[in-house]
């Protein structure tokens, strides 16, 4: 993970205690210098960083230098906050029948109760945020040491509860007045990404909304003209909105028949964030808790940089007839995008998936079905009536049901075999399957593979379609 050059632009903060010397040394320093952990030990004592907390004082933003994307089409991101609950199962059977992707804040008090929904919630293809522990305003905005606490615990949660960590953050009550300065820069520092919202439902202003007004203000975008092709709504999937849930399909066709493509947000998108308010809450820290808070920060960015390097170097050397890919023994982030293309190659073709079209998630990768067994030489049928995708090579049929979840696969020489709670998700009009599953139900195998920081590439060796390689551990890959 790369840790964030926070001083490019200090200039723009404009405020008296900073002359302009130490503003020039600061620009050419920190422009041509990543931030290291060697470093913030040199900086710690240092005129720089006593700088960087004068700033934060005297309210201004420190700007993130980071390749974040904006979406060149024009894109919805539906978000539901302060769940699971009970409502939750409701909203993930509306999104998997429209085929949509979206992105669920939880709560970790809700996730005590609910971690099989937070499992659904990942298998299905959507993103998770942390939304802090119990959503209480005056603890989390009263200091940060008991927002940074809440984070820390909900992360843990997801982890022992659903085996998921990630680093997409959303505020309760959103940034706008609950957020200083500092807030921003402890947690950018600690490598994660606040997201806030450019259209609000409205589901709730108070109690009972009703879907028609709902579905009224989840659709204007008015508030939304500043970034056409970044639409993220916001709306609950909590205990008493029902109503949300009545007006979702409603929501989700005004999208679809405005040309909007549905999408989960990621840590490279570009987030929406409100700017800098006039505070609601009282607050005050001095030097030494702005460099106990940042040291916590940048401790906790090493140890993702840690893991991910783990991540790495476990699956970077090259196995042949492996079950599995291996997996870290750290959670592997969710949602994780995929940062490299992906490189597929066959015994007589190759096929190269751009970072958008495939994903990594719990030490699996998951590709396109079509596309895959097209380029292997075999077809795949899609049945609307019963949501079935039929892929055949040789003599090999495998069915993927959608709505039971389930795959049968049948070959002429051997029993047909049925795979239970198949980990499978229909995401933008595309079934996308676990790639080592769908290759060896066909007669194939996974050669060998290279997975480093530079590339990603997967052997895969077909078969002629008429013998049988299925693996007997094939049911452990669901």
């Amino acid at each position: 993970m790369r840790l964030h050059r926070d001083l490019g632009h200090l200039g723009k903060i404009g405020y008296a205690g900073l002359s302009f010397k130490w503003l020039l040394l600061l620009v050419v320093l920190f422009a041509a210098l990543p931030v290291t952990q060697a470093m913030a030990a040199d900086l710690s004592s240092g005129q720089a960083e006593r700088d960087v907390y004068e700033a934060l004082q005297a309210g201004g933003r420190l700007p993130v230098e980071r390749g974040y994307e904006i979406p060149s089409k024009p894109t919805v991101f539906l978000t539901f906050d302060d769940g699971p609950s009970t409502h939750t199962a409701d909203v993930l059977n509306i999104l998997q029948s429209e085929q949509v992707a979206a992105t669920f804040f939880v709560l970790g008090e809700h996730v005590d109760k609910y971690p099989e929904t937070v499992k659904r919630i990942v298998r299905e293809g959507h993103a998770v945020g942390n939304h802090t522990y119990n959503h209480v305003y005056n603890k989390l905005y009263g200091s940060f040491d008991e927002f940074w606490k809440q984070i820390m615990r909900t992360e843990a949660t997801l982890e022992e509860k659903a085996g998921v960590r990630t680093r997409l953050i959303r505020a309760p009550g959103g940034t706008y007045t609950n957020f200083d300065a500092s807030y921003f820069y402890y947690l950018e520092q600690a490598g994660y990404v606040i997201n806030d919202w450019n259209v609000d439902s409205g589901d709730s202003r108070r109690q009972g909304v009703p879907a028609a007004e709902i579905r009224r203000d989840a659709t204007n975008l008015t508030t939304a003209k500043k970034a056409p092709n970044q639409v993220v709504v916001l709306m609950h999937d909590s205990s008493g909105h029902g109503e949300t849930v009545k007006a979702l399909p409603d929501i989700i066709r005004f999208y679809k028949d405005n040309g909007y493509e549905f999408a989960p947000l990621t840590l490279d998108i570009q987030p929406i964030q409100s700017q800098l308010g006039k505070l609601k809450w009282s607050r005050s820290s001095d030097f030494s808790d702005f460099t106990r808070r940042l040291a916590q920060a940048r401790e906790h960015a090493a140890r993702w940089e840690a893991d991910t390097a783990r991540e790495a170097d476990g699956m970077s050397e090259t196995q042949s007839g492996a079950s599995e890919l291996p997996v870290s023994t750290a959670a592997v982030p969710t949602p994780q995008p995929a940062l490299l293309p992906l490189g597929l190659h066959f015994d007589d073709s190759a096929l190269t998936l751009e970072p958008s079209e495939y994903s990594f998630r719990d030490g699996k990768f998951y590709v396109p079905l079509r596309t895959l067994v097209e380029t292997m030489g075999g077809r795949v049928e899609w049945r609307e009536n019963s949501r079935q995708a039929i892929a055949s090579y040789g003599l090999h049929q495998v069915a993927y049901d959608l709505p039971n979840r389930s795959i049968a696969a049948s070959f002429p020489s051997k029993p047909d075999e049925r795979l239970a709670l198949a980990d499978i998700s229909l995401i933008d009009n595309k079934l996308m399957v676990p790639l080592r599953l769908a290759v060896e139900l066909l007669g194939g195998e996974i050669a060998d593979y290279t997975i480093d920081a530079d590339r990603r590439e997967v052997r895969i060796a077909e078969g002629d379609g008429y013998g049988a390689i299925i693996s007997p551990r094939v049911q452990d890959l669901l």
